[in-house]
């Protein structure tokens, strides 16, 4: 179409979850993208890495070697990490050859051109393009190869874009397993003209990735990072699709202008976080302890913002808002949570409901330092 700027998906790290890849592609119907590509990572975690091959190899995908793959058509002469290491025996007993042969054709770097950008694709990064990572951290010595104007790299699951001394470095996150926080599948958009970046998610509902996870008998770590974006020293439940408590919470915040999918842990809330297309979430979820807890959850933010309520300065990393939310850590920067010990049976549907959209005002008033 004459006048529209030529739009490319990027996508990484899907890590075997259907779910969340199906999102992302349902999201980018919409967008009438030039193409796509992947930074690697098909399988491994969750259950369903046959699949997503399939859906990577039938939509001709451009995609580069990540460490899960490497994987799993190589042995690795050493033990696995228990935390993937079934679900990676998994992908190989349903593996057949086409997908063996796709995998095993996938190459470690690609030069890719999105209309006038010329970019460099791996998993890792230069030098280590499998297994090796590049953290935002990492940016203040980063320099790209000659004539490249982005290096694309997945593997932290980490969303980021950032300006090297001579280029950007995007990482699109995680479609599969997320480590923000944020639970939502991720993956980025990169204007061919502009070489605007924009970072996206997409709600979904994870039940069907943590119900087979489950039964088949994977650790319920990997059940933490779809619900909750991050690992918890408390695991989640998983058996309240049905809880008619959790639905009509749904249905309330719905009426609040809130976008709701509920899951088989509790609901994820979306909500505009700047009046434009940003987007940010909210985490109700019940863990499993003796009392059942729950979990009221924000989106991840950095570092640099602070809430002009807070009292205990823009740096720190636990504080209180004069509403009761409390300033966490995690991965990236901080979250605003709500803890309510003692689950639905002392604390009321509206009660909830209330705490939800005061945490979504909390998320709102955050002021960015300059």
């Amino acid at each position: 179409m004459a006048g529209v700027d030529p739009m490319w998906g990027v996508i990484s790290d899907i890590h075997g979850n259907r779910a969340g890849l199906e999102a992302i592609q349902q999201s980018m119907r919409s967008l009438d993208l030039a193409g796509v590509v992947c930074c690697g990572d098909l399988v491994g975690y969750n259950t369903h890495s046959s699949s997503v091959i399939d859906s990577i190899m039938d939509a001709s995908i451009p995609c580069v070697l990540g460490n899960h793959d490497a994987l799993l058509i190589s042995d690795p002469g050493h033990s696995i990490n228990p935390v993937y290491s079934r679900s990676i025996a998994l992908a190989r007993e349903s593996m057949r050859d086409d997908q063996h042969g796709f995998l095993l054709s996938l190459p470690t770097t690609l030069t890719c051109e999105f209309g006038s950008v010329q970019a460099l694709m791996l998993h890792g990064r230069p030098g280590d393009p499998i297994q090796g990572y590049f953290y935002p951290n990492d940016i203040k010595n980063a320099s790209l190869p000659d004539e490249t104007d982005f290096l694309i790299v997945g593997h932290t699951h980490l969303q980021f874009t950032l300006d090297a001394k001579n280029g950007q470095v995007l990482n699109p996150g995680s479609c599969g397993l997320q480590r923000d926080g944020d639970p939502r599948p991720a993956f980025a958009i990169l204007n061919g003209r502009t070489r605007e970046v924009r970072a996206s998610r997409v709600l979904y509902d994870c039940s069907s990735e943590v119900i087979s996870n489950r039964a088949n008998d994977l650790p319920s770590v990997i059940n933490d990072h779809l619900i909750l974006g991050q690992k918890s020293s408390t695991h989640v439940k998983t058996d309240l699709t049905d809880d008619e408590n959790l639905l009509e919470v749904g249905r309330l915040l719905n009426d609040e202008g809130f976008q709701v999918v509920s899951n088989c842990s509790g609901l994820l809330a979306e909500f505009d976080s700047d009046g434009d297309k940003a987007t940010a979430v909210v985490v109700l979820a019940v863990l499993d302890d003796s009392s059942d807890s729950l979990v009221l959850r924000s989106s991840p933010f950095h570092y640099k913002w602070r809430s002009s309520s807070c009292d205990t300065g823009a740096q720190r990393s636990t504080g209180r808002l004069a509403n009761g939310c409390e300033i966490r850590e995690n991965p990236v920067g901080y979250f605003l949570e709500f803890p309510i010990h003692g689950g639905m049976g002392t604390a009321s549907i509206a009660g909830i409901t209330d705490r939800l959209c005061l945490l979504r005002e909390s998320f709102l008033a955050l002021e960015k330092i300059e």
